[in-house]
């Protein structure tokens, strides 16, 4: 939605590809469905809400429309195991799994992997209520929040 507002108001919008990833298949297909309940979207403006959201297929439901959905590459992955499914990334989103389920040594060893992806002066947003280990280095939290990570040039 951010990049279709985006584009609408420059006329054209910054080419961006769109990935969501996560180790449980169920997750993401209920993820890829774009279905939520009406009471998760009451702090949506309504007029966003018309814009991209239709009558789900449950009483007090919305759906995505499907633009949306279509402009996101889905994938099975796990950021424990695997290198990231691409490289050069200007924002990777990383919340609440990796840096709420797993330990320390865990989360330094896959972030190190996921920063490699990362392209210097990128952003990494986690969670509310996540932090990075100490130990992974690269990383400076903005000023207007710290959930929103910029990777140093270097």
């Amino acid at each position: 939605m951010v990049l279709d507002r985006f584009a609408l108001a420059l006329e054209r919008g910054p080419e961006a590809q769109i990935w969501a990833t996560d180790i449980n298949r169920e997750a993401l297909d209920r993820a890829q469905k774009g279905i939520y309940g009406r009471s998760s979207l009451k702090e949506v403006n309504p007029s966003l809400l018309e814009a991209y959201f239709i009558s789900g297929p449950e009483p007090e439901t919305c759906m995505v429309r499907d633009p949306l959905k279509k402009r996101i590459k889905w994938d099975l992955h796990d950021f424990m195991e695997d290198d990231p499914p691409e490289t050069d990334f200007t924002m990777i989103f990383l919340r609440n799994s990796l840096l709420t389920y797993h330990g320390i040594e865990e989360q330094e060893a896959a972030l190190n992997r996921i920063l490699k992806s990362l392209l210097p002066g990128g952003f990494l947003v986690i969670g509310a209520r996540e932090s990075v280990p100490e130990r992974v280095g690269g990383l400076t939290p903005r000023s207007c929040s710290r959930m929103i990570l910029r990777k140093s040039d270097q």
